[in-house]
């Protein structure tokens, strides 16, 4: 049996080995995909969620996906080397990151109480934009519950207009693409 003391999440105190044995598979799964590990966010569904026929309503996945977009995007632009660590941050002014699509797959529905672990991976580089594809695991299904694409453009907010990432930039996304061999 778990400890359950030395779990810090409610679900998780509740049914340990539950929520320890999903939480392997989704990190085991995420990584045999080729998915990161600092692109890794764990999110508790909630009980509001939900919609009238117990499932978690669609529109969460993709504020799940957003939260995962974020985390994932800041983990791969804290790595880069100092100097290009503030550039396309999404301030308001200045040079950031616009969402220019968004999709999401569904694979099968979510109930609570459930965690989910999201991941992104940087799947496409252009000259003014990446693309980056996620994973939405449920725990207490041990399976993926959804799949999805984001595009982000280089945008210019005081221009409000489209701009080109710097060569830097470019150089350490194109880094940080897999392996043809690694593309699943």
């Amino acid at each position: 049996m778990t400890d359950s003391s030395k779990l810090i999440v409610p679900w998780g105190k509740r049914q340990p080995d539950v929520y320890l044995k999903g939480r392997e598979a989704a990190r085991e799964f995420a990584l045999a995909n080729g998915f990161k590990e600092d692109s890794f966010i764990e999110i508790q569904a909630q009980w509001s969620d939900q919609d009238p026929n117990n499932h978690i309503t669609n529109t969460v996945y993709f504020k799940w996906a957003e939260y995962g977009r974020l985390w994932a995007i800041e983990a791969m632009f804290r790595s880069f080397p100092p100097h290009l660590q503030g550039e396309f941050r999404g301030q308001g002014k200045g040079k950031g990151m616009i969402l220019g699509y968004l999709s999401n797959k569904y694979l099968r529905p979510t109930f609570w109480p459930d965690h989910v672990l999201v991941a992104h991976k940087l799947i496409e580089v252009k000259d003014r934009k990446f693309k980056l594809e996620s994973l939405t695991y449920s725990y207490a299904q041990q399976a993926p519950v959804g799949r999805g694409e984001a595009e982000l453009a280089a945008y210019d907010y005081d221009e409000l207009k489209s701009c080109a990432l710097s060569p830097e930039i470019l150089k350490e996304l194109r880094s940080r693409l897999p392996a043809p061999s690694e593309k699943l």
